[in-house]
């Protein structure tokens, strides 16, 4: 489906652009290349070309799947040769996407998509070898409705409505495949989403709304590959990358499930979200600051339940195909600022014994690791019979846990010898170091013992096991810690073998 829409979009949107050298017929050949190498069938009933202008009637784009078929009748386009050695693309007001799905035998879904613009346009420009197709208007609104595919009512209806979308999308053949670049930017979008099932009494209701959406992208496209075969399309190349920056957010959920009633209401000052697709590997991540969430549930005996994040943080990055060397990997998370209502803290301290301080929990973590495998081919990874990948080095290059006046914070780094089985049975051997910091450790201990959190007996076998692997540090309560593991197999902490 987002193959189909996208395919759509490069043909449906607009705004003003450069002088440039490129004819009617040029366009629309190069739009149905674009689009059939997406995987999709372009269809047509007929092209006409009168003085200065190419019309293109009844298009219509099919694309299949296994278990899904999607079909946009975009209807007609006219390619207008504007006089200056640009080409303007005139489209119909609107256009139409059916997308049927049967991911469970006799579970049938269909989703009907309708796209409608006002005063959009598209400019085309450069030649043969790179064109740039810039896009604006005052706004588009996608209205999708789900049903049932046996006809039953089951419905779900979608509205997304971007204001005065606008930006541009380069084209250009480069090494026997195609390579893209895009911005876009839109000053809001809005989201409502309905969804109900007669059956069981289930509704739900969603509400978002971004300000200031800015995004970009770039990539290359494989001549020949198909996008139904991934790892080839990765091997001869594919590269795909993309970045989404936003401004002032809000949201709203209001829900009837299983007898429960649920509502949700949040914003946030800014966000982002990130991702590559490549053979280098896959990237995955996104931001938030200034975040507010307020849940209510008739499950819940309290008025409401509010935290408050200052900043989030997550990103994900991995190899994805079989390789010979090691690739890069790394996780990061962070929620900074993290405070919790009252009515939250008075589930587990009404009497105030804890400080109420923000919290902090953040990780980064990264190392070199490789696959056996293609992990994006289905059946190599139905064929595996051993651990499909094995991983050399890890990093801990931040750690940071700050919770009730408490602070926990670390860094260090391991090898690990996969060669080695047998030291640590049935792990590969670690070889390496972590330094760790624990202030206000025993202070905290200390209080929940006196909430009647903690029994006195765990109290002190924690302080035990505290005593084994830390010693004092510099300033009050604070414990330092040096876990090493050394060439022999040996465990030390602080110096001192435990194994």
């Amino acid at each position: 489906m987002n193959r189909l829409c996208l395919s759509a979009a490069i043909v449906l949107m607009a705004a003003p652009a450069a002088r440039a050298d490129v004819t009617p017929q040029q366009v629309w050949d190069e739009v149905r290349a674009l689009m059939e190498s997406y995987g999709q069938t372009v269809t047509v009933g007929a092209e006409e070309a009168s003085g200065d202008q190419l019309t293109v009637r009844d298009i219509v784009i099919n694309f299949e799947m296994p278990d899904a078929t999607s079909s946009a009748a975009i209807g007609e386009l006219r390619f207008v040769d504007v006089g200056d050695g640009t080409v303007e693309i005139v489209m119909p007001p609107e256009y139409r996407i059916v997308s049927r799905s049967e991911p469970v035998p006799g579970e049938a879904f269909e989703l009907e998509m309708v796209v409608a613009q006002a005063a959009m346009n598209v400019l085309v420009s450069g030649d043969e070898a790179e064109k740039t197709y810039d896009f604006g208007g005052d706004s588009m609104t996608i209205t999708m409705t789900g049903k049932a595919g046996d006809g039953t009512e089951q419905p779900l209806d979608a509205t997304i409505t971007l204001a005065s979308p606008n930006g541009a999308y380069l084209v250009r053949t480069e090494n026997g495949g195609r390579g893209f670049e895009s911005q876009f930017d839109s000053a809001s979008m809005d989201v409502l989403v309905n969804g109900s099932d007669p059956g069981t009494g289930e509704t739900f209701k969603l509400t978002m709304q971004l300000q200031d959406l800015k995004s970009t992208s770039d990539g290359f496209l494989p001549q020949d590959a198909s996008m139904d075969d991934l790892p080839a399309a990765l091997r001869a190349g594919l590269k795909v990358a993309g970045r989404l920056d936003y401004g002032a957010n809000t949201f709203g959920f209001d829900g009837q499930m299983d007898g429960t009633q649920s509502k949700a209401a949040g914003s946030g000052t800014t966000g982002s979200f990130e991702f590559a697709f490549s053979p280098e590997g896959l990237v995955y991540g996104g931001t938030g600051t200034g975040t507010e969430v307020r849940m209510e549930s008739s499950d819940i005996p309290l008025p409401d339940l509010t935290f408050a994040i200052e900043e989030s943080d997550f990103r994900l990055a991995m190899p994805i195909k079989a390789t010979e060397e090691p690739g890069d990997f790394g996780l990061r998370t962070t929620l900074r600022g993290l405070t919790l209502s009252e009515s939250i803290w008075a589930l587990v301290d009404p009497m105030s014994n804890l400080p109420r301080d923000p919290a902090t929990i953040a990780m980064d973590v990264a190392g070199k690791g490789r696959w056996f495998i293609d992990i994006l081919d289905p059946e190599a990874a139905a064929a595996a019979t051993a651990a499909p990948g094995e991983v050399e080095e890890v990093t801990l290059n931040a750690l940071e846990l700050k919770l009730a006046g408490a602070e926990l914070t670390g860094s260090g780094a391991f090898t690990l010898d996969n060669t080695d089985t047998t030291t640590f049975e049935g792990m590969p051997r670690p070889e390496g170091k972590v330094d760790l910091r624990l202030v206000g450790g025993n202070k905290l201990l200390d209080t929940l013992v006196a909430m009647g959190l903690v029994p006195e007996d765990q109290a002190m076998g924690a302080r035990m096991m505290l005593g084994l692997f830390a010693r004092p540090g510099e300033g009050e309560d604070t414990l330092v810690s040096t876990i090493e593991v050394n060439p022999a197999g040996e465990v030390l902490a602080n110096g001192q073998r435990l194994r």
